[in-house]
């Protein structure tokens, strides 16, 4: 049981980063009027991600996120590595900025928010998949407890509307999940052999919790005037209390540094069969993060995650087909090739059949042949030995 729980708290984790637990994602994707069937249909896919991307890790039971990119594209991985490694880059970059608009808000020393959480990042992300797993276990269940506890707060007497749901929310959502969960996928393909029951009940305990923290944060922010804001949950959270205003800027500051550790384990997991050490892999991609942290963070999070959303699509359509191509079309696939073999097969015989009677009439004529040939011989011999004779 414990294996599922750190799973689920590992996707959770990853999920919830400065954009969903500050409400700012949502709303930016979404609107201001947000169907609550919507936090469903995230959950099922959410669950369906999840699913894939621990198949694959378990199938390919490989470390290297560029490993499975290369069975998974063949010659083409080259491009779904670069494109992992710039939407690691860039949500990891995306945190560190976050950190520090966060920070400023107690004490304006930025870079110095970033520079200290990137350097206990490093630290957490050196000491393996087993840290990243120990990590998410002890702070995701306090992220959960206290956005349930915002948002159900704020959510009472709101009478957040039902709308009908639109169509091209669905394609909102499709690039929303995707979104999300590329950054699990970087870590979820390389976690290494699980059974279908450990992938299974973790993906759906994972889906479940998602499911409520999204229905909760969208029947707050549906018609709340506090919507608006960079950070709406943060701001629910002023309005409830002190203490809770506190307690919500510890919890998005834990989900941001959640999010940078699965960004780094992914690209220092990559950078690793370069630098040939995850200590200097790691500090060589907090550096460049840092700099590109320099954009600010709502300029990464208006203008690139959707950007990113839609790539991610794609690669999971990648994964998709590798998933089918290994299982639903694996039996089919193995049918036709059986029975090719087998007409292979048969034909070999016949041939090895044609061959030994081949072999047999050719048997047969050798014998006359011999004689034939012999009887000249014969006669060759007599007539030397008459030739020898003196009388």
């Amino acid at each position: 049981m414990k294996k599922y729980f750190s799973v689920a708290m590992l996707i959770i984790g990853t999920i919830i980063g400065a954009g969903f637990a500050s409400g700012r994602e949502l709303v930016s994707f979404f609107g201001n009027r947000i169907s609550p069937f919507t936090a469903v249909l995230c959950g099922l896919a959410i669950f369906a991600l999840s699913v894939v991307f621990l198949f694959i890790g378990s199938k390919l039971k490989s470390t290297n996120v560029s490993e499975v990119n290369r069975r998974l594209a063949g010659r083409a991985h080259v491009v779904v590595d670069s494109f992992l490694l710039v939407n690691n880059f860039i949500v990891l970059a995306g945190m560190l900025a976050g950190m520090d608009s966060l920070g400023n808000l107690v004490v304006k020393i930025s870079p110095v928010w970033s520079i200290v959480s990137g350097a206990l990042c490093v630290f957490v992300v050196c000491r393996g998949v087993k840290g990243l797993l120990n990590c998410n276990s002890i702070v995701v269940p306090l992220i959960i407890v206290s956005l349930i506890f915002v948002c159900a707060v704020s959510a009472v007497g709101g009478g957040a509307p039902i709308k009908e749901f639109e169509s091209k929310t669905l394609l909102t959502l499709v690039v929303y999940v995707c979104m999300n969960m590329m950054l699990a996928s970087t870590v979820l393909t390389t976690m290494g052999e699980m059974s279908k029951k450990q992938i299974f009940i973790s993906s759906g305990i994972a889906a479940a919790f998602m499911t409520v923290l999204i229905l909760l944060l969208i029947l707050a922010l549906n018609n709340n005037p506090l919507q608006s804001s960079d950070m709406p949950v943060l701001e629910m959270a002023r309005k409830i209390s002190p203490i809770a205003f506190g307690l919500i800027l510890v919890v998005i500051a834990v989900s941001i540094f959640t999010t940078m550790l699965t960004a780094m384990s992914g690209l220092t997991a990559w950078f690793s069969s370069v630098f040939g050490s995850r200590i200097y892999s790691s500090v060589f991609v907090l550096l460049l993060a840092l700099a590109l942290s320099n954009l600010g963070f709502s300029n990464v999070v208006s203008y690139l995650y959707p950007v990113i959303g839609v790539l991610g699509v794609v690669y999971t359509v990648l994964c998709l087909i590798y998933v089918a191509r290994v299982t639903c079309l694996a039996k089919p696939l193995s049918k036709l090739f059986d029975k090719r073999d087998a007409h292979i097969h048969n034909g070999g015989k016949n041939t090895q059949n044609k061959r030994r009677r081949h072999n047999k009439v050719e048997l047969e004529h050798l014998s006359a042949v011999d004689d034939k040939v012999s009887e000249p011989r014969r006669r060759h011999k007599i007539f030397a030995h008459n030739d020898s004779d003196p009388g």
